[in-house]
């Protein structure tokens, strides 16, 4: 084992130089104060089993989704614990979140969401763990909560809250700092000078024998288990290396590039089997065994993705593999794999020993690891990637200026390059001093071959195919003089054809992308230039052309990238945004091992998979030194290493090393908010499967997030509400869904998400909503409308045929009143006297009196049996048939009594309508057996009409004898009993119960003096 070691200590020194040359430094996101954290101190963090990432800090809990920060700056209010500082925090088993303050232990409720004591969360009496301070919390196999204290030694809690005390004598109970677990699921614990392991069989600590020559004077800071070794930071000294098999200790001195490495504080191995060092002022370190790489990362001021603060107090690995760093100061640090998988180098302004601008334009290699990189203004970079070193080549003659402008570059003889430049073509030697470096060939007084764009040496023949802002030409590198070129059909006498790259495909033909010309191609063998169509591509400018191994022709253009088929001479397919391409404009076109296009655009790098035509996007999020590249600058080294230039530096990377992102979580409903006002329930949010709201909360908004903690802003959504929305709704990356005056009833709300790669997660989360009726929206209360529509609806019929009945027997009464009246009116008597009366003037001889009584007697008759059949006529004609009556009893009589009527003619224009002959039995009694007793010829008889509200009133006024007179007078077969039925009809025509009829007796002196009727008929 210690030869092992020894070998494999020597690898590393070895591979150390080796590898610094391409070490890099990792990219951290950082979160403070800024971006909602209560405080910039992290003690503590983890991840709770909802995928919720919690940080401690000296004020109080965070609760991070990737997207903000939910802060509870004081979340033990209501305890006796007077300290917000949260120094260890553990999310264990069945969903318990714990968190450790310096005077008490806390656990959430899931059901309130809110921090209980220790005690009140197991539902016991007020115990040690309440006030104790917390130092660690850790959760072994057994699902044991091992609580670790400054003050009261150690604490072993089961699942149910019960809990055994160790090291609680005194001397013991205040020197504990760590706890761990080895492969074996043995504890470890150590103390400022000690180390201890669990004997799980008799329940107790041993101490560790340890060479004291070597931890002598050491204070112990932390443990971790790491490669099969027990490895212990220390406050002064580094670390520690325990081997439980062969129980020596030695001290872990990695031979450091820069730096020290004496003040541990604390340290983590991750699932990729690295080891993670945080220290108190000396940065974080990330030792890697198997690479014998160690890397480290601190605070520089010049880099936005550093570290912001050099003293680590924590360390957590999330779910998906992210590193959370704790910092005194600096918040939480983020790093991200996804983040530092694209490499860039930049211009470095205080120390320019790399890049001499940022601005590039081209790339050149000749595969022995050299890169040749030529800029805006820094002429060329020569980058050793062997070794890391940079060389500047820079024309620093007066007239060399745009000679350090180097858009292209092509081979030449051995150590010679040569250059397409804004001040011409040049070459490059590269064994002379950089800064004699350049030869110019441009031609005097012709600028026509200045502003070149492109240089390129086909494999075949001896020239160079140079161009630029004034065409196409031939150059002879080895007479270093220009050629007079004429192509077959003299294309280049008329055009100027401005060419941005070159590609020779497996024939030794040479495709050429031009601005403002398209795509031509040139066949050495015949000297011919053609133009070659490409319909529907609404571009004429190609910027990168790549032949895969299936011979396709693969051209970025401005308008997308095609893919041509050369054999065919047709576009099989033009990919743009659309398709999933980051950007329509693409610069430049690599193949990587797996047969996949890397593509450089205005918008980041894309990884195109033609065979499952898929594109994956990159941005300034993973690493890329911008979003915007550079046309054809791009190049692939033999060892697959691929490199493109952009307007913000280099980016390289392996293909190989960028990983498939494969983690997807299903989203969680972290935010419901009803009428704008976040929404109270018995249990927190994500333990809600089913809620319910009033009728007049028909307004709510849900907030969800994915809990991907890799590239955020990335993950994109998709939701739907059952009997609302017909198909998801895909909203990006917004986060919320908002929905307004729905109705009544129950709804389903469903989200899903998809990672930054596009894969989306088959898992869908639902939430049960119901919005509760109105009471008269209920089932019940529209049963009880039911019952009570049946029995309105039962009371209404009975009440109907009780009604129509009801109107049948009135009816029938009617008619039997109708035809007493009828019969009353054809007294037989009445009938027997009138023709009496006419027969005595017949033997009288009076015929003209005889023939007048007859034509009346005749008319009334026919009047009485006109009006019989009807209910009721007008009262105009009613009238005239009383009149007919009278005038047959003043003939009949004599003339005993004079009859006056009035009536106003306004009532008689009316259509009012009476009952025939209503009042006819009052007017024949009061004649009968009023007028025709009274003695001598003057009586009277006066019948008045008129209106009252919404009556009819009759008076009926005689001077005869009067009623007390009639009633000595008359016998008791003569009364009249046409009275009664008139009231009777009176009665039924007003619908009332007392019939409106009032009969009043008039005196005169004391003395009988005639009778007043009054009749009120209700006007219809």
């Amino acid at each position: 084992m210690i030869a092992i070691r020894y070998f494999l200590a020597a690898c590393f020194l070895l591979c150390c130089q080796q590898l610094a040359a391409r070490q890099q430094d990792l990219y951290f996101e950082n979160y403070t104060s800024l971006n909602g954290l209560s405080q910039n101190s992290g003690y503590s963090i983890t991840q709770d089993h909802h995928g919720f990432i919690w940080m401690g800090t000296q004020e109080g809990l965070n609760r991070f989704d990737g997207y903000e920060f939910i802060s509870y700056r004081k979340p033990f209010a209501g305890s006796a614990s007077t300290s917000n500082q949260v120094d260890a925090l553990l999310a264990g088993h069945s969903g318990r979140l714990w968190a450790g303050t310096q005077d008490g232990l806390f656990l959430l409720n899931p059901q309130s969401g809110q921090f209980e004591t220790f005690s009140k969360f197991f539902r016991q009496p007020a115990s040690t763990p309440d006030s104790v301070s917390i130092l660690k919390l850790f959760e072994d196999h057994q699902l044991n909560t091992w609580i670790l204290t400054r003050y009261n030694g150690l604490f072993k809690v089961d699942g149910n809250g019960h809990y055994q005390h160790y090291f609680s004598g005194e001397g013991q109970n205040d020197r504990l700092i760590d706890i761990t677990a080895d492969n074996h699921n043995r504890i470890w614990i150590c103390d400022l000078n000690n180390l201890y392991w669990y004997d799980a069989v008799r329940d107790r600590f041993n101490l560790v024998p340890m060479n004291h020559s070597i931890s002598k004077g050491m204070k112990f800071r932390t443990l971790c288990w790491f490669n099969n070794e027990l490895w212990i930071g220390t406050a002064e000294h580094g670390i520690l290396i325990y081997d439980p098999v062969t129980g020596l200790t030695h001290a872990f001195t990695p031979p450091l590039i820069e730096g020290t490495l004496h003040a541990v504080n604390c340290m983590m191995a991750d699932s990729e089997q690295q080891l993670w060092i945080g220290t108190r002022n000396e940065g974080l370190y990330r030792y890697n065994p198997f690479t014998a790489q160690f890397t480290r990362c601190r605070y520089r001021e010049d880099q936005p993705g550093s570290l912001r603060k050099d003293f680590v107090l924590s360390l957590f690995e999330d779910r998906q593999g992210i590193i959370w760093i704790g910092l005194s100061g600096g918040g939480v640090a983020k790093y991200d794999i996804y983040n530092s998988i694209f490499h860039t180098i930049r211009k470095n302004y205080r120390n320019n020993t790399q890049l001499n601008d940022n601005m590039l334009f081209s790339l050149y290699s000749n595969g022995d690891g050299q890169l040749f990189i030529g800029a805006q203004n820094g002429g060329v970079v020569k980058w050793n990637t062997n070794n890391n070193s940079f060389t500047s080549y820079k024309d620093i003659s007066p007239s060399g200026v745009t000679h350090n402008t180097v858009y292209g570059i092509a081979p030449g003889k051995a150590g010679q390059l040569w250059l397409a430049t804004w001040g011409g073509l040049c070459k490059l030697d590269l064994n002379a001093h950089p800064s004699n470096a350049f030869t110019p060939y441009s031609t005097g007084k012709d600028i026509s071959k200045t502003w070149l764009y492109s240089v390129f040496r086909p494999s075949q023949g001896n020239t160079l195919l140079v161009s630029g802002m004034n065409g196409l030409y031939q150059f002879d590198p080895e007479m270093e003089k220009w050629t007079n070129w004429i192509d077959k059909d003299s294309m280049l006498l008329y055009n100027k054809p401005v060419v941005r790259c070159f590609y020779e495909d497996d024939r030794q033909r040479i495709w050429m992308g031009t601005e403002g010309m398209g795509l031509l191609l040139l066949d050495p063998a015949n000297n011919s230039i053609s133009s070659i169509d490409l319909p529907q591509l609404n571009t004429r400018n190609v910027r990168s052309l790549y032949q895969d191994r299936t011979g396709q022709l693969w051209i970025g253009s401005d308008n997308g990238l095609v893919q041509y088929d050369p054999q065919k001479k047709a576009v099989i397919k033009i990919w743009q945004t659309e398709d999933g391409l980051a950007n329509n404009v693409v610069y430049g076109i690599l193949q990587d091992q797996q047969q996949r296009l890397w593509l450089s655009t205005n918008n980041g790098l894309s990884c195109f998979d033609p065979e499952a035509k898929k594109f994956l996007n990159y941005d300034v999020s993973y690493g890329l030194q911008g979003t915007e590249f550079n046309t054809n600058c791009c190049y692939r080294d033999a060892r697959g290493m691929m490199y493109f230039g952009g307007i913000e530096g280099l980016t390289w990377f392996h293909p190989g090393n960028v990983p498939a992102d494969k983690f997807n979580p299903p989203p969680v409903i972290t935010g419901f908010h009803v009428m704008n006002h976040p929404y109270q329930s018995d249990s927190s949010l994500q333990l809600q499967q089913h809620i319910r709201l009033q009728p007049n909360q028909n307004f709510f908004n849900i907030e969800f997030s994915s809990l991907n903690f890799s590239h955020t802003n990335r993950t994109v959504y998709a939701y739907k509400l059952s009997g609302v929305d017909a198909d998801w709704v895909y909203c990006g990356n917004k986060r919320t869904a908002n929905y307004t005056k729905l109705s009544p009833g129950d709804y389903t709300f469903e989200v899903r998400s998809a990672n930054n790669q596009g894969n989306w997660n088959k898992a869908i989360t639902r939430l049960q909503i119901t919005i509760l009726p109105e009471f008269w929206q209920t089932s019940w209360f529209l049963a009880l409308l039911i019952l009570l529509a049946i029995a309105l609806t039962w009371w209404l019929l009975r009440r109907r045929i009780k009604q129509i009945r009801h109107e049948a027997a009135l009816q029938q009464k009617i008619s039997t009143t109708e035809m007493m009246a009828l019969r009353a009116q054809m007294n037989p008597h009445f009938i027997f006297n009138c023709i009496n009366s006419i027969d005595a003037l017949i033997q009288s001889n009076d015929k003209y009196n005889a023939t007048v009584y007859l034509n009346k007697f005749a008319k009334l008759i026919r009047n009485i049996l006109d009006s019989s059949n009807q209910p009721a006529i007008p009262l105009s004609r009613d009238l005239n048939t009383l009149k007919l009556y009278i005038e047959l009893e003043q003939l009949r009589n004599e003339n005993k009594f004079t009859v006056s009527f009035n009536v106003p003619e306004d009532i008689l224009q009316d259509d009012l309508k009476v009952p025939p002959l209503i009042i006819q039995p009052y007017v024949e009694n009061a004649i009968l057996h009023g007028l025709r007793n009274r003695p001598g010829n003057d009586g009277r008889l006066i019948i008045s009409v008129s209106r009252k509200d919404d009556y009819l009133l009759y008076l009926i006024e005689d001077n005869g004898v009067g009623r007390s007179a009639t009633k000595t007078n008359i016998r008791k077969e003569n009364i009249s009993y046409g009275m009664a039925m008139t009231r009777d009809r009176v009665k039924l025509f007003n619908k009332e119960t007392d019939a409106s009829v009032l009969i009043t007796d008039l005196h005169e002196h004391d003395q009988p003096a005639g009778t007043r009727i009054e009749v009120r008929l209700k006007i219809q």
